[in-house]
């Protein structure tokens, strides 16, 4: 009988790896098409409210299973950019898929949109672990991963992704981080 536990660990194990493995493969690919001037997106007239509302559904839902507050933030107004409403959707799931991991129960989560000028803004805030000062310049470096998230899954990919998708639409994304928190922004070309 011994052994036989043993072998369901192991097959555990070798099964979280594999996993693992799958979703590195899948973000290097995810990343080396993003990159690829031969991979151009295809960009067309996308409202923001409706593509946050929708990311911040499913988000919300995640976040009261795991005990934290989640806020959503948009004008009345619409907000629009040119731009590929798949990869936008992506960008923002991995800011609010680290949100998340990085947030212990009880904290808070908040993502929004609105209208700042000629710019279309986009931001997750969350009240995790933060990041410390001197790893900023590393953030959207791939396989990147703070001193502080090394115990936390993941293959140091997901904001990569995030500043190949900001690049492919003409925008800009920035981090702000503290010991109490970090909030990310992406402000795009608005129609």
């Amino acid at each position: 009988h011994e052994s036989r536990g043993l072998g369901d660990v192991y097959k555990r194990q070798a099964q979280a790896q594999v996993e693992r493995l799958e979703a590195l493969t899948g973000g290097l690919l995810d990343l080396s098409r993003l990159e690829s001037p031969a991979q151009a997106p295809q960009l067309v007239p996308v409202s923001l409210l409706p593509l946050v509302h929708g990311v911040g559904e499913l988000y919300a839902s995640r976040a009261e299973q795991a005990g934290i507050t989640f806020e959503l933030s948009t004008p009345e107004a619409p907000v629009s950019v040119l731009g590929d409403e798949g990869e936008l959707t992506r960008a923002l799931s991995n800011l609010l898929d680290n949100a998340l991991k990085f947030t212990p129960e009880g904290g808070q989560i908040a993502l929004g949109c609105r209208q700042e000028g000629e710019l279309a803004v986009l931001w997750a805030e969350d009240t995790g672990i933060g990041f410390p000062d001197e790893e900023m310049p590393h953030l959207f470096d791939r396989f990147y991963r703070g001193r502080n998230a090394a115990a936390y899954p993941g293959s140091g990919l997901g904001l990569a992704i995030v500043q190949a998708i900001v690049d492919r639409h003409g925008g800009r994304v920035e981090a702000e981080g503290s010991g109490q928190g970090a909030r990310f922004t992406i402000r795009l070309p608005s129609l």
